[in-house]
């Protein structure tokens, strides 16, 4: 078979206008990343990853405009969001920065920062979240940002909608994960609590991501089957409740984001990550709402240290 020279410098070109794309998605400038998706599907319209991008893009296109512009859809959703946190704020909505949602938030102080890591030691080289999250009958269970977490996981679909324009809002202005990343990929629930709730928490998350940033969200590309809750779970007993989907393959040579609510230990995130990474993904950053954190663990390292 002859080589083709110019398809070969085409499907480069191609690649060149992707990462640029994708580096004007990671500035917030969607409509300008569309057209760089689009030059690169006319370079090489097989390019599976080329057209989920370019769809995506056009998608959170559409999305800001539904509502005047991303401006007006973002001060939109900080007062939808206060109004309900039943927050009592003086400032000008329209003096807040692009980051509009995420801003008002932290400053309000519902947001506290994480540990800087997993309580366990775990092959987890890039792991992010949002904030902290409280148990239900932790001593310190009643903040804002728990009860709102608490309202998603018992079934309230439109909180988990505006948790995922917050969390959207985070990774955009405050990391770098969107600047690398090709797919959104979400942890799955256990099929009972699915049916149950009517939908998946990280799923909804990772579906306001995609709206929100322009990144394809993958459906199907893991699996799980009904097992005890995670945090309760010995990671050995975790792995063999999750497996690949349908559409794993569709992540090879790819950076996905994980997407979960909460991290508890972090046993999901890792058994998934090496899910991931088994079926040919190059890179995965977890991302979370919330890492959940214990005033009984916080206690007893308090103890331990005391006796040290």
């Amino acid at each position: 078979m002859k080589a083709n020279p110019k398809g070969d410098f085409r499907n480069r070109l191609g690649t060149v206008f992707y990462s640029h794309g994708k580096l004007l998605t990671s500035e917030g400038m969607i409509q300008k990343a569309v057209r760089d998706f689009q030059t690169a599907v006319e370079c090489d319209g097989r390019n599976e990853l080329f057209r989920n991008r370019l769809r995506a893009a056009r998608h959170a296109l559409e999305h800001s405009r539904q509502w005047g512009g991303t401006d007006f859809l973002r001060r939109k959703r900080v007062i939808e969001f206060c109004d309900d946190m039943k927050a009592t704020r003086t400032g000008s909505i329209d003096n807040l920065p692009q980051q509009a949602v995420w801003h008002y938030v932290s400053e309000a102080g519902y947001i506290h920062s994480p540990p800087t890591k997993l309580p366990s030691a775990m092959d987890l080289n890039e792991f992010q979240a949002l904030g902290t999250y409280r148990w239900r009958m932790d001593a310190e269970a009643h903040d804002a940002f728990s009860r709102w977490i608490r309202r998603m996981k018992d079934g309230e679909c439109k909180v988990a909608r505006h948790l995922g324009g917050l969390l959207a809002d985070w990774v955009w202005s405050e990391t770098a994960c969107a600047r690398d990343a090709d797919f959104l990929v979400a942890v799955p629930g256990a099929p009972q609590r699915e049916n149950e709730r009517g939908f998946n928490p990280p799923e909804e998350l990772a579906k306001e991501l995609e709206n929100h940033l322009g990144i394809p969200f993958l459906s199907n590309v893991l699996r799980r089957d009904n097992a005890p809750r995670s945090r309760e779970t010995p990671y050995e007993v975790l792995r063999q409740s999750y497996k690949l989907g349908k559409n794993a393959d569709q992540v090879r040579d790819g950076c996905v984001l994980l997407v979960d609510d909460v991290a508890a230990k972090g046993h999901t995130l890792r058994v998934c990550s090496e899910l991931l990474r088994g079926a040919g993904a190059k890179r995965v950053v977890c991302v979370v709402l919330a890492q959940s954190v214990s005033s009984v663990r916080e206690e007893r390292a308090a103890t331990a240290a005391g006796t040290a």
